[in-house]
């Protein structure tokens, strides 16, 4: 998984808020489910087809206050990994 590559929700994908700072997202066919706190939900929204996971490490990294960009990149595609697993997220073809 690259850096350059961009995810969207899959169709079907419902998401449902658990407490003040989690959500949780399951599949389409409701198989798979994953509990996200703010900044995994944060990442989430923000793989919308449009931007590539670099710039959604920018943008964070811009935003929060913190970890260095190469450990938010890290983080991201972490993330985006286990999304896709899950099949919460598809890659959108360029």
């Amino acid at each position: 998984m690259t850096k350059d590559r961009r995810y969207r929700k899959r169709d079907g994908v419902s998401v449902a808020e658990l407490s003040d700072h989690e959500l949780v997202a399951r599949s389409p066919d409701q198989s798979h489910a994953v509990v996200l706190n703010p900044t995994a939900s944060a990442i989430l929204e923000l793989c919308d087809g449009s931007r590539t996971l670099a710039e959604i490490a920018h943008f964070l990294a811009t935003e929060l206050e913190g970890p260095p960009r190469s450990s938010i990149e890290k983080d991201v595609v972490a993330l985006v990994q286990e999304l896709k697993a899950a099949n919460v997220l598809e890659e959108v073809a360029e």
